[in-house]
This record gives C-alpha cells, sequence and structure tokens, in this order.
C-alpha cells in the first residue's frame, strides 16, 4: 500500500482501529543514555511482533548536515538508502485494555514545536 502524507509531517499507511491506544516513543538522541529509550523501543517492537504503519517526513524534521542518510552498498551497487526520521507501528493484543502505538524516532533537529504538536494532533485521531 502507498503512504500518502496527512496535514502535518507524517506519513500513514491507514488510520487502524485502535482500543484506547497508548502512544510509547523510544527517542534516540542526546537524552537517550545507554540507548534506554531506544533499546527499550526496540524491544517492545520485536517483542510483540509490532506492525508498521508509517513514517515521518525527514525533510521536515531534520538536518542532513547532523545527521546523514545511511546508504547500503551491495557489490558496489546501492542497495537502500535510510534517511534519519522515525517509523510508527501498532500492537493490537485482544484479552488487553489498550492497544499501543510505538513510535521509534531519531531526535529532530528542527521543528520541535511542529514535532510535537504533530504527534498530539495524531494521537488525537487514533
Amino acid at each position: 500500500m502507498i503512504e500518502t502524507m496527512n496535514e502535518f509531517g507524517f506519513h500513514i499507511k491507514e488510520y487502524p482501529k485502535l482500543n484506547r491506544p497508548l502512544l510509547i516513543i523510544g527517542v534516540d538522541g542526546w537524552g537517550n543514555a545507554l540507548n534506554v529509550s531506544s533499546g527499550m523501543i526496540t524491544y517492545l517492537i520485536d517483542t510483540l511482533k509490532a506492525e508498521r504503519i508509517g513514517k515521518i517526513d525527514p525533510d521536515l524534521f531534520y538536518r542532513y548536515d547532523e545527521r546523514r542518510p545511511v546508504v547500503e552498498i551491495v557489490n558496489g551497487k546501492m542497495k537502500s538508502i535510510s534517511p534519519p526520521g522515525g517509523v510508527f507501528y501498532v500492537v493490537r493484543s485482544e484479552g488487553v485494555a489498550r492497544d499501543l502505538v510505538l513510535l521509534k524516532v531519531d531526535e529532530p533537529n528542527l521543528r520541535w514545536f511542529q514535532f510535537v504538536n504533530d504527534l498530539f494532533t495524531l494521537s488525537g485521531e487514533m
């Protein structure tokens, strides 16, 4: 399915129907001492078999001179390019009071207030 950008800086495949979702964010950056934040979110994504539903538009929130895209080269050919940013996941659990929305994200370099406002807006739509 093609991801589309909504009115803010996130690309979401579709807004899933969730039961009282709880948003948990793991941020990689200055405040990620000993990788506790990013490690915790990676653990939840892997352990709970979270489903990817979207990503953050890197052009709005990141400076590429501070956080460069990562390029994977195999046998002399570029296989992929991964810009800084973040990915949204969901975990739907039967028999549990709340579903989870997980965000694994690089700390933004730009537009912090827009970033936070967009997260609050998105949270209200889920």
